[in-house]
């Protein structure tokens, strides 16, 4: 690790869920590191000597800790496997940090709030998580703020990213419209949109310059999934129908509870781009 005029120059980056969402813009983001990216089959985050031998031999100057369950309803089905990913992993990769005194970023979610407020603007807006997921992720961020000084902390809404490798609600999406299917979207539950690089981007931002703690990370406005459709259906020039439906049609494949609001904003920083305008460039650059 040096330094240059006043900020951090990050040599060796070592990544946890590599090969997720957000991991997959790391060697792009992170282009003059050398960057190790592993997964659960190259370090087990729930063994504590397996992380700690890997950053011992490997050096690392910051590790960027992606590695989670992020399957909401998975989570809700098996506590005790969110728990040993999310909870116990996370307090593996602090406390190794902590040993070697390493620099963290973790990225948590908009969920640890429990979505009775339209909007929560304030990093220190009172937390109360409505599902497995977001209670083990905010038990992680405890276990961080607990352990370290030099920790970022970036809960992002509703995540996008991996273009064509993605197989979330907006790659679902344009399959649907391009087969002319007609696509139920939920329109009762509201989220902030997170772009994946962009947040990556951020991040890198705030570590070299050591601009450490927590903060909230999004894009301007509010959407639910049914406008999501329609603003892809719009993007394609297709003309499939796009029915609007309560979040209950999707409670046999979708059970967990999940937050009626998932929109947030920063008492620390400002979000530059809107809800639209992100998904135009996602979409644009990586997927058609």
């Amino acid at each position: 690790m040096t330094k240059q005029s006043n900020q951090v120059i990050f040599d060796k980056v070592l990544v946890t869920g590599g090969y997720g969402t957000v991991g997959s813009y790391v060697r792009e983001v992170f282009k003059n590191s050398t960057v190790m990216l592993t997964g659960h089959k190259t370090m087990d985050i729930t063994k504590l000597k397996i992380v700690k031998d890997t950053v011992e031999k490997f050096k690392p100057n910051v590790i960027l800790h992606l590695a989670a369950i992020t399957n909401v309803d998975l989570c809700e089905k098996n506590e005790e496997l969110a728990m040993r990913v999310n909870y116990e992993g996370t307090a593996n990769i602090a406390e190794v940090c902590k040993i070697f005194d390493i620099p963290l970023l973790y990225i948590s979610t908009s969920s640890v709030f429990d979505g009775k407020k339209s909007k929560y603007n304030l990093e220190t807006d009172h937390t109360y998580p409505s599902n497995i997921y977001a209670k083990t992720k905010l038990l992680g961020e405890k276990e961080i703020t607990n352990k370290l000084k030099n920790f970022l902390i970036i809960r992002a809404g509703w995540m996008i990213g991996g273009g064509k490798k993605d197989k979330k609600f907006i790659s679902y999406i344009i399959d649907k419209i391009k087969s002319g299917e007609t696509v139920y979207a939920v329109n009762d539950k509201f989220g902030t949109i997170t772009y994946a690089k962009d947040l990556l981007n951020f991040a890198k931002e705030k570590l070299i310059k050591s601009e450490f703690g927590l903060f909230h990370y999004g894009s301007k406005g509010i959407c639910s999934r049914y406008d999501i459709a329609c603003l892809v259906r719009d993007m394609l020039n297709k003309s499939t129908k796009i029915i609007p439906v309560s979040s209950e049609k999707f409670n046999n494949i979708f059970s967990a509870p999940r937050p009626k609001y998932e929109v947030i904003g920063s008492s620390r920083i400002s979000f530059q781009k809107n809800w639209n305008a992100v998904i135009k460039d996602y979409v644009n650059n990586e997927i058609i």
